[in-house]
């Protein structure tokens, strides 16, 4: 058996040990010097159904969706049509109102904006509304001075972000269309889903999430935390309501293949460049190597530190709270969803990685290699560096 192959064989054993540590579906893939080398799969659809996922197959992937933008933001700068230290309420002047006016993008960026608090009134019936969202976000007031705390913007992140892209669009397109036209096409990206109505093709290829005892809250952080994944539309199996799924919901709302995800970080694995298109220098993606200010504090809204660069994605650590299945390079650049899925970026390797599934659970923090999915990263990182490609 060559190198490859016992590499190949280790993924498919770390995949089968993941069933059998209770997960019902599994996806994981990688690109290797922007080649797909891995895509596989194992497990059902959903629980006690026949059908098996295969490589086509869809997931939500919660707040791994944050990968689109960060990269939609990343490529306006690369455009010179923003800069990371201007306001946010100078793209968007509405978001100036109760005190926003000081945050900058930088801040939005690093999750050190103050503001993690999702609107009054918002219900799984209108956060698909991206206006009525945008124009109430830009009204609520920071739940503390701005730069001061790390506070994980677990579902605003997207929309801010998002406006601004928009407002920085010179053709004024929506986020969603923007992301399709300017990443998912030029990459080739083909399974990668802001929103999928009920009639869409796709629908029958979107696994179910399971577990209905999957809790995210802390008594510790429980007042953040409900403040940024207000009742009723916390992270779990109420994602596959058909109202979730049609929503364009930027922050957490994704639905992709690990294929797809994948091929997305392999820009980032690449150092901007994935088979011939080009959407960021070499030196605007190396700066993403850089942590963020007081980058070992406690976070406010997911109670633990938050290992993560300026720039919006986590980052590699040997720290305790480290992400636990990216592995400890400091120049690993990544993103999680709840529940378990992750992707990330390798530009030391050039390789990228995505892990998609359908079972919510909460890792322990204190225990980060004891991760269900920790040994499929580590066969993903033997086959990466198993001499193939």
């Amino acid at each position: 058996m060559t190198g490859e192959e016992a590499a190949r064989a280790g993924v498919r054993d770390a995949l089968a040990g993941c069933l059998e540590r209770g997960e019902v579906g599994v996806q994981v893939a990688v690109y290797r010097g922007g080649d797909l080398m891995l895509d596989e799969s194992i497990g059902v659809l959903a629980e006690g159904s026949p059908r098996e996922v295969d490589s086509g197959t869809l997931f939500p992937i919660f707040s791994v969706t944050k990968i689109l933008p960060i990269m939609a933001i990343h490529l306006q700068a690369e455009r010179g049509l923003l800069g990371y230290d201007a306001p946010v309420a100078s793209y968007w002047p509405r978001y100036a109102a109760n005190g926003k006016a000081p945050i900058t993008i930088r801040h939005v960026l690093a999750h050190r904006a103050g503001v993690p608090n999702m609107p009054d009134g918002v219900t799984i019936d209108n956060i698909g509304d991206w206006d009525w969202m945008t124009g109430r976000l830009a009204e609520v007031a920071p739940l503390w001075p701005t730069d001061t705390r790390s506070s994980y913007l677990s579902y605003t992140y997207g929309w801010i972000l998002g406006e601004v892209v928009r407002r920085t669009d010179p053709r004024h397109r929506s986020f969603r269309q923007f992301v399709i036209d300017e990443l998912f096409e030029p990459l080739g990206i083909t399974d990668f889903y802001l929103g999928i109505p009920d009639e869409h093709p796709v629908a029958d290829r979107i696994a179910t999430l399971s577990n209905p005892g999957f809790k995210r809250a802390s008594a510790v952080v429980a007042p953040f935390r409900s403040a940024a994944v207000p009742k009723g539309l916390e992270t779990g199996p109420v994602f596959n309501d058909p109202r979730l799924r049609r929503a364009v919901f930027p922050s957490a709302g994704g639905i992709a293949n690990a294929r797809s995800v994948a091929r997305l970080m392999a820009v980032i694995a690449g150092r901007g460049e994935l088979g011939g298109v080009r959407l960021y220098s070499p030196e605007r993606v190396d700066s993403f190597l850089a942590l963020r200010e007081d980058p070992y504090a406690v976070d406010e809204v997911i109670g633990k530190a938050a290992i993560m660069s300026w720039s919006g994605f986590r980052m590699g650590s040997d720290h305790p709270n480290r992400e636990p299945i990216v592995g400890t390079s400091p120049h690993v650049l990544s993103q999680s969803g709840a529940g378990g899925s992750v992707a990330w970026a390798d530009p030391d390797e050039r390789f990228s990685a995505a892990i998609c599934h359908n079972r919510m659970f909460r890792p322990d923090p204190d225990r980060p290699d004891d991760h269900v999915f920790h040994d499929l990263g580590e066969a993903v990182r033997a086959l990466t560096t198993a001499g193939v490609g």
